[in-house]
């Protein structure tokens, strides 16, 4: 969600992806967009190559407009 004080303004909000497999960053993704104020949903692909390392990969998503940053944390498993 972005707020801003003023409607109109529109801001630039930064997107990464962190994907780590037993600690190693394995991929770095990330996306810039320009918003205004409102409630946006976000999708970015990882690909991973076929012999991709089996595991539980963690992947740690940081949003950041400015100063101001959030960050969530997922895992997906390779079998």
């Amino acid at each position: 969600t972005v707020l801003t004080p003023n409607p109109n303004q529109t801001v630039t909000v930064n997107e990464t992806r962190e994907v780590r497999v037993n600690g190693a960053l394995v991929a770095n993704p990330t996306t810039s967009f320009t918003r205004t104020n409102g409630t946006f949903t976000s999708a970015l692909p990882i690909t991973l190559p076929a012999n991709a390392t089996r595991g539980t990969y963690e992947v740690t998503t940081t949003v950041a407009v400015g100063d101001r940053s959030s960050r969530g944390l997922t895992t997906f498993a390779v079998r």
